[in-house]
């Protein structure tokens, strides 16, 4: 998953950059369905090395190399290609590209992260109360990453129907999909990974009510993020469709409160996550530092 995941990122970035082409930039819609595609596929490039990390983690955790060779995974490893290299078309709907594009993106695109979501729950009821209890902090974010693919899962399937994709899209209902959820999805993904490996240097298994007080800070904040987005993409969607549509300025006004609360719930993300990292630096530095003085 990883090689996947690096070498179809690189292509990716080199495609978005195709509009220096004048095959591509002389015809709009040849561009602007390259440029969504590129995007989309890079971040189905991510997903891969996201994936790869949480399967290495869940395999570490349980002590069972059998969980990264079994046929669920590969399945889901092919899967997850599949969608990297077919999944972005569920962004053009609004073009008109050819209507078999769009049902292999609309079929691949409500599979992915059901499979995936069964490979971590099959692993969190295999799971012994030893390791729980050593892996603490890891498999709290491992799980909550689960509640987040869930949460991602219910927009993606809401948003590949077309007629939905086609008022929703363009507004921040999109951005919730991409980077509300994903933000949730990535990062508690790579906190399990560095919880992980304190675990493992630290012989001090608790987790401190700290720990919990900024585990719970970060998935609040996020969850209120996520939520604004989707009622400002709501406002702006029944904005654009409304019969005594108003100037674009008004709309804005009309969403004040909303970005405040954005605003806040971003800020309140960003210090979560500082905390949350500051307090893993704190214990894995010394640990570090030990290890190489020994």
């Amino acid at each position: 998953m990883w090689g996947i995941g690096i070498v179809f990122m690189i292509f990716h970035l080199s495609e978005a950059n195709f509009w220096l082409l004048d095959y591509f930039r002389s015809d709009y819609i040849r561009d602007l369905t390259v440029q969504w595609k590129s995007y989309g596929s890079f971040v189905g490039s991510w997903n891969m090395l996201v994936y790869g990390t949480a399967i290495y983690l869940m395999t570490k955790i349980k002590d069972d190399i059998n969980l990264a060779r079994g046929k669920t995974t590969f399945f889901f490893f092919f899967l997850g290609l599949t969608n990297l290299m077919f999944g972005w078309a569920h962004h053009t709907y609004i073009l008109p590209t050819l209507p078999w594009v769009r049902y292999v993106a609309y079929g691949v695109s409500m599979t992915e992260w059901i499979i995936f979501i069964k490979i971590v729950y099959s692993w969190s009821k295999s799971l012994s109360k030893k390791d729980k209890k050593e892996n603490s902090m890891a498999y709290l974010y491992i799980m909550a990453s689960d509640l987040w693919v869930f949460l991602n899962l219910t927009m993606a399937l809401l948003m590949s129907i077309p007629v939905l994709n086609f008022f929703s899209h363009g507004t921040h209902i999109t951005v919730a999909h991409s980077m509300g959820t994903t933000i949730g999805i990535n990062t508690c993904i790579l906190f399990a990974s560095i919880s992980f490996m304190i675990s493992k240097l630290n012989k001090d298994k608790l987790i401190s009510k700290w720990n919990k007080y900024s585990f719970i800070f970060f998935n609040s904040s996020l969850l209120v993020f996520w939520f604004t987005l989707i009622g400002m993409g709501i406002k702006k969607m029944l904005w654009e469709h409304s019969e005594n549509i108003t100037s674009y300025s008004n709309l804005h006004e009309e969403s004040y409160g909303l970005y405040m609360v954005f605003f806040i719930s971003g800020l309140s993300l960003f210090l979560s996550i500082l905390i949350i990292s500051i307090q893993m630096l704190q214990r894995l530095i010394p640990i570090v530092l030990k290890r190489n003085d020994n």
